[in-house]
């Protein structure tokens, strides 16, 4: 690269306008590259279970800068216009991608497609606006009323800032749930009384948490089987093989249980090509690596965790 100090004025400024026109155009590609990436899900592939994990761990963007070009890519699809506005400088990733938001959260809150004369109207209303005049300018379309965006900011390696408004109903269902665990929290913080919620929420949906049903029994016979026979993760996996069976589909609580604890809530999916394992924690189902209806058993040996979306994409591979 020329050093710009061996520039002279007139250079210096001439080159700096065509390195902002070639950025633009890099920018363009890569918001086609990456549509072409999600078509071919080859961010499935590559054992992330989203394009968003795929910018961020893979391509190395940060989350803010990953978001911006997945909502440019989603708005571009929809209207191949915004390219021109990029090239002609009258639009950029920021404004773009508040106007994807924008579109997908009415479209959303209406349950209803907005018509593409619409959102070329608005296009045409965001040209050349600031982030702050944007907003300001989509907030006047916006069904919602005065709905600012839902954020997340960390503060330091522990605390994170959750900023989100609230309608009428939801905070009358939050303080009908604070009214109920009073008892216990007469008056907690919204950071303490919402990890009250995710302690709960996850005590009655994480399946490593949940209380598996046992048919009743009395209680001396409890208290002998637990002085003679405490659960050690041998003893858990034999009881979670003697309960399987192989020739149906039915993963009984016991089965799931382990399934979980084994592979520790996360997606198994692994890239044959890098070796990489998804992990992700999001949406998780239990899946037959053998295909159920091509011959696999309901084994431990056979079922594993993976998100839904690695789930899908293996069943395609397997069925087309």
């Amino acid at each position: 690269m020329l050093n710009p100090k061996s520039l002279n004025d007139s250079d210096l400024l001439s080159q700096t306008h065509d390195l902002v026109t070639k950025e633009k155009q890099i920018t363009l590609d890569i918001l086609h590259y990456l549509r072409e990436i999600r078509l071919r899900k080859l961010y499935l592939a590559r054992g992330y279970s989203s394009l968003f994990d795929f910018c961020t761990k893979e391509l190395g963007y940060s989350e803010g800068a990953a978001h911006r070009r997945i909502s440019c890519m989603y708005l571009l699809v929809q209207l191949p216009e915004v390219e021109e506005k990029i090239k002609e400088n009258k639009g950029n990733l920021s404004t773009l991608s508040q106007l994807s938001s924008h579109i997908r959260r009415e479209e959303k809150h209406n349950n209803s497609k907005i018509p593409k004369e619409e959102k070329l109207q608005l296009l045409a209303q965001i040209e050349n606006k600031s982030q702050e005049l944007c907003q300001r300018e989509l907030l006047k379309h916006s069904s919602q009323g005065n709905m600012s965006m839902d954020r997340q900011r960390p503060i330091t390696e522990d605390l994170t800032e959750i900023k989100f408004v609230a309608t009428k109903e939801l905070m009358n269902k939050l303080n009908q749930l604070k009214a109920l665990l009073a008892h216990k929290n007469p008056n907690p913080q919204w950071g303490e009384f919402l990890e009250i919620l995710a302690d709960i929420g996850l005590k009655k949906l994480d399946p490593r948490l949940r209380e598996t049903k046992q048919p009743p029994k009395s209680k001396a016979a409890n208290v002998a089987k637990a002085a003679v026979n405490q659960p050690t993760p041998d003893s858990t996996a034999a009881a979670a093989k003697r309960r399987v069976n192989p020739n149906s589909k039915y993963i009984s609580q016991e089965v799931k249980k382990y399934i979980w604890n084994r592979d520790q809530g996360r997606c198994q999916f692994i890239d044959s090509e890098t070796k990489k394992k998804c992990e992700s924690q999001f949406a998780l189902e239990i899946d037959h690596i053998q295909p159920f209806s091509l011959g696999g058993q309901t084994t431990v040996k056979n079922l594993r965790l993976l998100c839904r979306a690695h789930n899908s994409f293996v069943a395609k591979e397997a069925f087309g």
